[in-house]
């Protein structure tokens, strides 16, 4: 089924805005309607003889490959993630049986707002990254209006730490006919609705994640300027923000302005943010301190206490308005990180990083976003006493992508570090970065094993198998800077943790010398899956 597409569409320039700003665009794929009544009759046949095949969906139905090599999943899947973006493991069809008896439409709205929640990492347990470093494709091989239970998507959530009540009551449901495809952030808010009708309703979800940093835009980019889209769901306007991950995706960091040079007005500003003054009035005064850059620097202590809000718009849009002020807010932005992580250490503070993700703290977003001038700080920060210090020191640092080249030697010696979450964050960011980066360091976590590795999490894995798998996902996207992990990938692919072998099977690939892709062919040679087989054909 995996055919040679023709020329992918790409997302224009308002699709592109919409992404960033609302977290999800909807496409509709260019194949024959037959595709999605074969698709849909399989689920169905699964669904009554078989078991969900979970992973293995793929290979159970090869037809849904069409979708995915559709010009314009494929060109959307380019534009938010780049041309050589790598396809994960984890795949889940999500499936609705038919409605049993009648339901209020209370209790449909009570259903929809108790299952809203962001996806987790599964199983590498990554840090949440307002960069797009993942994407999720869901698909539906049947119409979907409302009354089928069609996904509802938190708009703009992609930014956020948790869900709350406030955003649980602005569900947006993604209906539509047989086809419909649905690119969203991967940290996006998003619930299942309530299937009313009499027939059951498939979804399947497809995650991808970005192999190499942008170098210019990989959409059909025709204004390289930032500007909010015409169709905006997100609740509140997050213009820094915005404006931040857009430049990032043209390859180059937020613009420093240069509007602000009048210091009452900036003082009067700091004012807004330090008062009761609504949402909407703080985020429109962080615009405008945005806008002032460096000239802003006096707003620094008043931002970074607004770090901890209980709003997360506001903590966003306090984030990128750091960011955007720059190297002043840096010193300031490292004490907080230095501080949380004495105070975690005392037991003062439980930030939830032992889930199946990890979200960071604030100012290491602030510190990604603002790059160099924030390297030799945080390169400091890896030699902290403090793990969750050194955990979002090392995060941060991935985030600058290959502006934190220097600080590869630092982050390999952190590899060796007594905290695993240290291990995985850094060899994360190593994949990040790229440049410089010895492959045979990261090859040699991708089987290696500890004592104290052993125990089993309650994200359903043992921490050797987060550690594996973030080795072997670091190595793919090395591409071939990683040809000297190739015989640690090619025994990964005997691994009894199978994801780490899928994605040493890619990196291989990419390597591409004629041993590693020997070494791809043979395994998949062996592990050819007979589709046609099931309860009632045994052969």
């Amino acid at each position: 089924m995996a055919n040679v597409s023709p020329e992918p569409v790409l997302l224009d320039d308002e699709q592109m805005r919409q992404f960033i700003a609302n977290g999800y665009v909807v496409l509709r794929p260019s194949v024959p309607d037959s595709v999605h009544q074969v698709i849909d009759a399989k689920f169905d046949f699964v669904h009554e003889y078989e078991f969900n095949p979970g992973n293995n969906i793929l290979p159970r139905i090869p037809e849904l490959e069409l979708i995915l090599q559709s010009p314009e999943v494929r060109g959307a899947l380019i534009s938010v993630l780049g041309e050589n973006y790598i396809t994960h493991p984890h795949r889940f069809w999500h499936m609705r049986p038919a409605a049993e008896q009648r339901v209020e439409a209370r209790e449909v709205e009570e259903a929809v707002s108790r299952d809203c929640h962001q996806d987790a990492y599964s199983p590498s347990t990554q840090p949440r990254s307002h960069r797009t470093r993942y994407a999720r494709i869901m698909y539906y091989s049947q119409d979907t209006p409302i009354e089928m239970g069609p996904t509802h998507v938190l708009a703009g959530t992609q930014y956020h730490d948790v869900l709350t009540d406030e955003d649980r009551a602005r569900t947006l449901p993604v209906d539509g006919r047989a086809g419909l495809v649905f690119l969203s952030h991967f940290d996006i808010g998003h619930a299942a609705g309530v299937n009313l009708q009499d027939r059951s309703r498939h979804m399947i979800k497809f995650i991808f994640m970005r192999a190499e940093e942008p170098g210019e835009p990989t959409w059909e980019c025709k204004h390289a300027r930032w500007q909010a889209p015409k169709k905006l769901t997100a609740p509140y306007n997050l213009e820094p923000a915005w404006r931040s991950i857009w430049n990032w995706h043209c390859g180059g960091t937020a613009a420093v302005g240069s509007g602000l040079e009048d210091q009452p007005r900036v003082a009067h500003l700091i004012e807004t943010l330090e008062s009761d003054a609504s949402i909407e009035d703080k985020l429109e005064a962080m615009g405008q301190l945005a806008d002032g850059g460096s000239a802003a620097e006096s707003a620094v202590p008043a931002l970074t206490a607004t770090l901890s809000t209980g709003h997360q718009a506001v903590r966003t849009g306090a984030i990128y308005t750091l960011a955007a002020i720059g190297e002043p807010a840096v010193e300031t932005l490292c004490d907080l990180l230095d501080q949380a992580g004495e105070r975690v250490s005392r037991g003062e503070e439980t930030p939830k990083f032992d889930e199946r993700w990890i979200t960071l703290h604030a100012a290491a977003y602030a510190l990604a976003a603002i790059g160099a001038p924030a390297l030799e700080p945080l390169q400091q920060l890896l030699n902290s006493p403090h793990e969750w210090t050194r955990m979002n020191a090392a995060f941060a640092l991935g985030e600058m992508d290959s502006d934190a080249a220097a600080a590869v030697p630092a982050l390999e010696a952190v590899l060796q570090d007594v905290s695993h979450y240290v291990i995985r964050i850094a060899a994360n960011s190593l994949g990040a970065i790229q440049q410089g980066v010895a492959g045979e360091v990261l090859g040699q976590l991708v089987s290696a094993v500890r004592p104290e590795w052993i125990e089993a999490k309650k994200w359903g894995w043992t921490v050797n198998n987060a550690v594996n798998v973030t080795a072997a996902m670091a190595l793919t996207r090395l591409g071939c800077r990683a040809a000297t992990a190739e015989e640690a990938l090619i025994r990964a692919l005997r691994d009894s943790f199978d994801q780490a072998g899928f994605f040493a099977v890619q990196a291989l690939d990419r390597i591409g010398t004629d041993t590693a892709r020997r070494a791809v062919i043979d395994e998949l040679i062996s592990r050819r899956w007979d589709t046609d087989l099931n309860r009632q054909r045994k052969y």
